[in-house]
């Protein structure tokens, strides 16, 4: 455990103590409500950054802790939504996700995420719908990521029209996004549309890891545009770093064609 967690599962352990010393005065005067608030934060903080650091199966009992505080609290039901998810538990994780959002309907956070999670069980119609309401919150600190993945969807769909739009509203929000750089980069791309894709793959490279998806990408462009110095780096990396992938192999594949 690192630092950070010891510090935070130290003040967990002093807030019990102190509510331990309360004894049965609950229902009597404020003070022990405000203390009980603050074991349940202590507790949501300890299983954060027991997630965050890819141990969520030790996020299961303080967030536990956190319901027998606080029997309402969203915000654990949506963290055990997370763990089960993380676990391959689909069934529980729907189970906490749906709570959590009886409890807070109006938190666009638990609607991203929860789309996130249908999304990934393909069912894409329920995921757009989540989506759908967090990004109509002109409130949500992370409105551009609810439309960047309104855009995912409407890709797993193949509607590539609604998809650009989508994924340029998400820029238009937050120009920081990478991997929505990347994707709209590859729209344009298929689309010929070559000079404005090769803007948004530059802004993408500033901000984010190469993969081989990208790496192809910028092969391709680099090749259209006559950047020769650019589809020689770029198929190098591919080349070496992932050697065994499609893209790599696809690369190849272009080489002995031309020749």
């Amino acid at each position: 455990m690192n630092s950070r967690l010891l510090r935070t599962a130290a003040r967990v352990v002093g807030l019990i103590l102190g509510l331990a010393m309360l004894g049965g005065c609950f229902s009597s005067n404020k003070e022990p409500n405000i203390d009980r608030q603050k074991v349940a934060t202590s507790y949501l903080n300890l299983a954060r950054g027991y997630i965050s650091e890819g141990m969520p199966e030790r996020a299961i009992k303080p967030l536990q802790r956190v319901l027998e505080v606080d029997k309402n609290s969203a915000e654990a039901n949506a963290l055990l939504a997370t763990v089960y998810q993380l676990q391959g538990e689909s069934g529980l994780a729907e189970t906490y996700f749906i709570k959590a959002l009886k409890q807070k309907p109006e938190a666009s956070d638990i609607h991203n995420n929860y789309g996130a999670f249908l999304f990934a069980e393909g069912r894409l119609d329920e995921a757009w719908h989540q989506f759908g309401i967090a990004s109509a919150d002109v409130h949500y600190s992370e409105r551009s990521r609810a439309y960047a993945n309104l855009g995912l969807v409407m890709l797993a769909k193949s509607r590539l029209y609604e998809a650009e739009q989508h994924f340029r509203k998400a820029l238009r929000l937050n120009r920081n996004l990478g991997q929505v750089q990347l994707e709209l980069a590859s729209l344009l791309y298929r689309r010929q549309a070559y000079r404005e894709a090769q803007q948004h793959y530059t802004l993408f490279r500033r901000g984010a890891p190469q993969t081989a998806a990208s790496l192809w990408l910028g092969i391709r462009l680099a090749r259209v545009l006559g950047l020769k110095d650019d589809e020689a780096s770029y198929a190098l990396l591919l080349t070496k770093r992932y050697p065994q992938s499609a893209e790599a192999k696809e690369y190849l594949k272009a080489q002995n064609y031309d020749k």
